[in-house]
């Protein structure tokens, strides 16, 4: 909203995360609670084009499935499953027209 903006001296912008930079997030975020041999790489090639909140999102909803089937670490298929209904929401989403 452009009289929102009008409001502040300075309109910050930040740039989606980069492959390695999504990795990293991701690592930090699950680390330990991951399933041993993850590909970070295919993972993080798989979330380019998706914000930094994005990103903490699936790494949130992942932790949150796995406890809720009882399980300490969290798989790939899990990761890219999240990662595939963001992406889809977000292209359905992009058609929508917001009326005021």
């Amino acid at each position: 909203d452009r009289a929102l903006f009008r409001r502040f001296d300075d309109v910050l912008r930040y740039d989606l995360p980069e492959e390695a930079g999504i990795a990293q997030m991701l690592k930090l975020r699950l680390g330990k609670a991951t399933d041993p041999g993850v590909e970070w790489r295919t993972i993080a090639a798989r979330a380019v084009g998706l914000s930094h909140a994005d990103i903490a999102r699936v790494a949130n909803e992942a932790l949150k499935g796995a406890l809720i089937q009882g399980r300490s670490r969290v798989r790939a298929t899990e990761i890219a499953g999240i990662l595939d209904e963001l992406k889809n929401a977000a292209e359905a989403l992009k058609g929508v027209r917001t009326v005021r």
